[in-house]
């Protein structure tokens, strides 16, 4: 699974790791994964996404659902 490779990678400590925060508003069919690769490589520095957390789909909103 990735996150343990960044986290055995992280405890390590083999490479420097820089995190980033970002909120994303796209319709359906977006590839949010690849839009951080995208990211990377305009950045030359490379980029993968750790979590996508959706808060919305369509109509559906996170807080419409129950637990």
């Amino acid at each position: 699974m990735i996150s343990e490779r960044w986290e055995e990678m992280i405890k390590n400590k083999t490479q420097l790791l820089t995190t980033a925060t970002f909120r994303i508003t796209c319709s359906s069919g977006t590839y949010v994964r690849e839009l951080a690769n995208q990211l990377g490589d305009e950045a030359g520095c490379g980029a993968i996404a750790i979590d996508i957390f959706r808060t919305s789909i369509g109509q559906y909103k996170i807080t419409d659902a129950s637990s």
